[in-house]
């Protein structure tokens, strides 16, 4: 039961309900020596964790559960530790480990045949793609996870692959069809109340109607970005919207405001330890730097997050950094 009401309140987005009954699921199930049941609680566990931005705890969870599947031979059990452990690496800015993990849950999930953890690995590397600036890679597995997540129904899924397939239309200029289909995840993650997945799309909207000139509403769907991601401790999603917002500020020449949005998006992120994701912010703070007047400090950080860019091989980061 306590494990049932874990899965229920994942499906509402309640994540820290979902923590709290796989918490307890775990200790009940480990009372009476049923390893099985706390691995499953263990997972469980780990999502919630790791959507709460407490990843480090949340992949001891996944390793947990991982060791118990190995040593009965349950592929799926492993595959779906595998994925949310590359999640989790992925969110701390652990690109070479995040897309190891992932296509270790690949080959798992094929083996047992699970095509809802095929989609939803398949969008997962389709990130790491993107990061390296792989975009045609990128969509190609988003619209593969697509096919699938329709094919089986599984709303969860059709709206995280709408989601970044719209990341790399903006990311690649077709602003008209970004807009269209962020429009469309969003509907999806409404048909399922998933707030997860409506935050992401609230800032992927914020960012395409300030591209598009429309400040008015690119502010306001920024706003309801943090609103969501604020009601849900979302902090990996909140650093995005703070950061995007700080971004929007600075096209209207509010540098103060800017600033003060770039420093809680830099301390959001320094709190779950995603070290690209500091990076960017400082980035953004080095840009600041200079309409104030400080080219020498920006310069100094800006040289210091290239290399880090270079090192994870970012290639468009590290463009961007040699710009500034």
């Amino acid at each position: 039961i306590d494990l049932a009401d874990a899965r229920a309140a994942f499906a509402m987005g309640d994540f820290k309900r979902e923590g709290e009954a796989a918490e307890q699921a775990a200790k009940e199930a480990g009372a009476l020596g049923a390893s099985l049941l706390v691995a499953s609680a263990r997972l469980d566990q780990c999502w919630a964790l790791a959507s709460q931005g407490q990843y480090d705890k949340a992949r001891a969870a996944c390793d947990n559960a991982r060791v118990t599947y190995e040593a009965v031979g349950d592929n799926e059990g492993v595959a779906q530790a595998f994925n949310r452990s590359g999640v989790t690496l992925y969110s701390q800015g652990d690109l070479t480990r995040a897309q190891s993990s992932y296509e270790q849950a690949l080959t798992a999930y094929r083996l047992v045949g699970d095509e809802e953890g095929i989609a939803s690995t398949l969008n997962n590397i389709a990130g790491i793609l993107s990061y390296r600036g792989d975009h045609v890679g990128a969509k190609t597995c988003e619209e593969q996870s697509l096919a699938i997540s329709r094919e089986v129904g599984d709303q969860y899924g059709i709206g995280l692959a709408l989601n970044g397939i719209a990341d790399e239309l903006r990311l690649n200029g077709q602003l008209k069809e970004a807009n269209r289909t962020y429009r469309e995840s969003l509907a999806a993650a409404h048909r399922i109340n998933q707030e997860y997945i409506e935050a992401y799309d609230l800032d992927g909207l914020g960012n395409i109607l300030y591209l598009q000139g429309d400040l008015f509403q690119s502010e306001k769907m920024l706003q309801e970005a943090m609103t969501v991601c604020r009601r849900m401790d979302l902090k990996d999603a909140c650093g995005a919207a703070l950061s995007d917002f700080g971004n929007l500020l600075m096209w209207e020449g509010k540098v103060d405001r800017a600033k003060v949005h770039y420093q809680q998006a830099l301390a959001l992120r320094h709190e779950i330890s995603n070290q690209i994701g500091v990076a960017q912010s400082r980035l953004s703070a080095a840009e600041l730097a200079i309409e104030e007047g400080q080219s020498v400090d920006a310069e100094a950080v800006s040289r210091e997050v290239q290399e880090l860019f270079r090192k994870q091989n970012l290639i468009e980061d590290q463009v961007l950094a040699g710009a500034i």
